[in-house]
């Protein structure tokens, strides 16, 4: 009985520690990760995205950790049989609401290294950004 006790908990510990982000480090030393940079990337997590991508009509789409880079954010994702990157071009919208992106936010989605695969950028940076005018 002590046994089984302990083996949930061993188990209840590793479901945790498997369910949890990897932190996002900031691109360069000094710089952070806006409110909104944040809120993307734990949306593009492959665990949200998976939640909640049939109800904005992207089921069978799934998106690889996204990386912060000094032009904004990217992340590829993996299309099922059923979608190409035209496809998931046209649904740029839907993609859009499901991350609760702003309007204003360039949000690009282009084909992949390899086939069955796009890649998604969100231009939250500039590459100027942190950048002396001098």
């Amino acid at each position: 009985m002590e046994m089984s006790a302990g083996l949930v908990g061993l188990h209840a510990a590793a479901l945790y520690l498997g369910r949890r982000h990897a932190p996002v480090a900031p691109t360069a030393p000094g710089e952070s990760v806006s409110v909104e940079e944040r809120q993307l990337l734990d949306r593009l997590h492959p665990e949200y995205w998976t939640a909640h991508a049939a109800g904005r009509g992207l089921a069978g789409t799934l998106t690889t950790p996204p990386a912060l880079g000094p032009g904004g954010i990217r992340c590829e994702v993996r299309l099922d049989g059923t979608w190409t990157v035209k496809a998931l071009a046209a649904k740029a919208d839907s993609v859009r609401a499901l991350l609760g992106a702003r309007t204003a936010l360039r949000l690009r989605i282009t084909g992949g290294a390899r086939g069955g695969w796009a890649v998604l950028t969100l231009a939250t940076r500039q590459a100027t950004d942190g950048q002396s005018a001098a």
